[in-house]
């Protein structure tokens, strides 16, 4: 019986295979080809991945409630218990939806009372539009960041001829903002039609909104900022027992983590791309011309550049601990000090640095170099001022025996070829003209 053979083509969706006979040298006989497709998302982890995502969603939803109601109540605008009474107080008698009360108060039909603007934010909370992850997303210069969502909720907005996800709901509803007590409510399930509104559409009629009411300016930008807190502003949310993260980027409603992402797998800077593509919808640019621009000034320095170098030797020692507590502030400025002028420390000379700093102190370096094979590298602040020392140094390094007779030309030869990364022989060396006797009797 002859051999069987087995050919399998394995791709992201699909697997092809083939089964073939016959003898080596001759053309083989395929006794059966065929493929296997899968469906999109028809992983194991995806329904996994789903469910994450939509506990997280959750979580965050409600933690954002949660710090809004905390700041209310802090500023003195509401109190805790009347922000938690049922939507039925005072003359509003619950008879107006939230989406409703914000078109009204765009329109000037309606003074929003304090509960109101509550019951407005909280909503708002729950939609406050989608910004194609721009802060973390990779994104290119076509519309590629929009999604069939976003692409569905602007055809509404053109149909019906509005600018605020309020008005158009309102209008899927026949509900009319100028006339809000006409009617309040619809059977039309506008929660099914698949839409997602533009972030920046939201952010600017929930500040067109607060601009209406008693609600102090400070505690409108705190609310609605896209930017960075001031260092101000988070005091202030900390007197209110609200602790946001370092990453924490933005205001209550519109504020959201920014991922952890290393400069290894990322392109650009997601906050400054933010930053630059919402600078330039306001100057009046084009949504493919902003982002075009966020793409060419949101760049991440290269990992061979200085500042890399300079941000990566400074976590190592952020990561390094002495007696299970950070390095203290004057030592790690002494260690990037030693660093910069040697160009690269090994962990022995860190550790002998730290004995001498704290002697008989217990410190992390074996454990944190053996947990990261590659923190080795990353010791290297300078990589052209490491290959200098060691050509000045060390003995075992190749041109240590011609290093004290090389000129000011060589020298400077030699630094511009090892800051592109490249190697040096002698060779190189050798072809640059004038040397010295006592070079040619080194290189012997």
């Amino acid at each position: 019986m002859s051999s069987l053979t087995f050919s399998f083509d394995i791709g992201h969706a699909s697997i092809g295979w083939c089964v073939l006979t016959g003898e080596k040298g001759q053309n083989p006989n395929i006794l059966g080809t065929g493929a296997v497709t899968f469906p999109a998302d028809d992983c194991l982890a995806s329904q996994r991945r789903n469910l994450r995502r939509t506990r997280r969603h959750i979580r965050s939803t409600r933690q954002r409630i949660e710090r809004l109601k905390k700041y209310l109540a802090n500023i003195g605008y509401l109190s805790i218990a009347d922000m938690e009474l049922p939507q039925t107080p005072g003359e509003w008698k619950g008879k107006w939806p939230p989406f409703l009360l914000a078109a009204a108060a765009m329109e000037g039909k309606h003074t929003l009372s304090p509960f109101e603007v509550w019951q407005v934010l909280r909503w708002y909370a729950h939609n406050r539009g989608y910004d194609g992850n721009s802060r973390w997303s990779r994104q290119d210069d076509e519309d590629e960041g929009d999604t069939e969502k976003v692409k569905e909720a602007r055809r509404w907005m053109e149909e019906k001829g509005t600018s605020t996800m309020a008005h158009t709901i309102c209008q899927l509803l026949q509900l009319d903002p100028t006339n809000p007590s006409a009617k309040t409510s619809s059977p039309f399930p506008y929660k099914t039609l698949n839409t997602a509104y533009p972030r920046s559409t939201v952010t600017a009629e929930v500040a067109a909104i607060l601009a209406t009411t008693n609600l102090p300016e400070d505690a409108q930008a705190v609310i609605l900022s896209d930017e960075p807190l001031a260092e101000k502003q988070r005091e202030t949310l900390t007197a209110a027992d609200i602790k946001l993260p370092k990453r924490y980027h933005g205001g209550l409603i519109f504020g959201q983590l920014v991922p952890r992402f290393d400069n290894r797998i990322i392109s650009r800077c997601p906050i400054t791309w933010a930053e630059k593509y919402d600078q330039a919808l306001a100057d009046g640019k084009n949504e493919k011309e902003a982002k075009r621009l966020a793409e060419r000034d949101a760049k991440v320095p290269a990992k061979k550049c200085p500042e890399f170098l300079q941000y990566r030797f400074a976590r190592i020692l952020a990561n390094i601990r002495l007696d299970e507590a950070p390095l203290p502030k004057d030592l790690r400025l002494s260690l990037f000090q030693l660093a910069e002028e040697r160009g690269h420390l090994s962990k022995d000379e860190i550790s002998a640095q730290i004995e001498e700093h704290t002697p008989g102190a217990q410190t992390n370096l074996d454990t944190y170099f053996k947990l990261h094979p590659d923190s080795q590298e990353a010791l290297t602040l300078d990589p052209v001022a490491n290959e200098v020392r060691k050509a000045a140094e060390s003995t075992g390094s190749t041109l240590y025996p011609i290093w004290k007779h090389l000129n000011e030309e060589h020298i400077v030869f030699l630094k511009s070829e090892w800051s592109k990364g490249r190697k040096v022989s002698f060779s190189k060396v050798l072809s640059l003209s004038n040397h010295s006797d006592e070079f040619h009797a080194a290189l012997k």
